[in-house]
């Protein structure tokens, strides 16, 4: 189960998160050809964020966006997934995909727990 963190700054738009959130789970599916409900999505809100000495308004953020993702998935899958966040991620906060950072972080075996067990 591929799990999305999303940190950026709260957008002015209220219903940005949930729209982003929903648009990330979607595309990732898609790309990894996985069910929509095991792509699990959270967000986390910046108090500041700054590109070198700048600070950045929501309008001008670089939101970042970790895809933690067991190991086994064939890089052209985590190629098409990062992709998709990446653009998913721009559309849904209203930026362009050059202000948009995403990491695919892969996980060895016996370094996630869910479900009651650890995989």
């Amino acid at each position: 189960m591929p799990v999305l963190t999303l940190t950026c700054l709260r957008p002015a738009d209220p219903e940005a998160i949930p729209r982003t959130l929903t648009l990330l789970a979607t595309e990732v599916s898609k790309a990894l050809g996985r069910p929509l409900d095991h792509i699990w999505t959270t967000y986390v809100e910046a108090q500041t964020m700054a590109v070198g000495t700048q600070l950045r308004s929501p309008e001008r953020q670089v939101p970042t966006l970790v895809l933690r993702a067991r190991g086994g998935i064939p890089p052209e899958q985590q190629q098409a997934a990062l992709q998709a966040a990446g653009e998913a991620l721009a559309m849904g906060l209203g930026l362009s995909t050059e202000d948009v950072w995403v990491v695919w972080e892969e996980l060895p075996p016996g370094h996630v727990y869910m479900l009651g067990q650890v995989y």
